[in-house]
């Protein structure tokens, strides 16, 4: 075999063996579905909503969409 065949592209390290990479993208998998269900911090959405109002166009007094985890949050559930 060559050499391009037998190591990985990235830094010319030999590539992980199928379990590993299986298991490493299980975890990270997993830490990745945690991250997205964590709540956005206010001063996210704070600047989102600014970012989403600059984006309208001058005349377009259309109010940008409601945001559901903070509608939420104003009702008492959960974000």
């Amino acid at each position: 075999m060559s050499k391009s065949k037998t190591r990985s592209k990235s830094f010319g390290l030999p590539p992980l063996e199928a379990g590993l990479q299986a298991h490493l993208g299980s975890h990270l998998r997993g830490i990745y579905d945690r991250v997205l269900s964590e709540p956005i911090p206010e001063r996210f959405r704070t600047l989102i909503d600014a970012l989403d109002r600059a984006e309208q166009p001058a005349g377009d007094q259309t109010p940008a969409p409601p945001d559901p985890a903070k509608r939420a949050t104003e009702l008492g559930g959960a974000a």
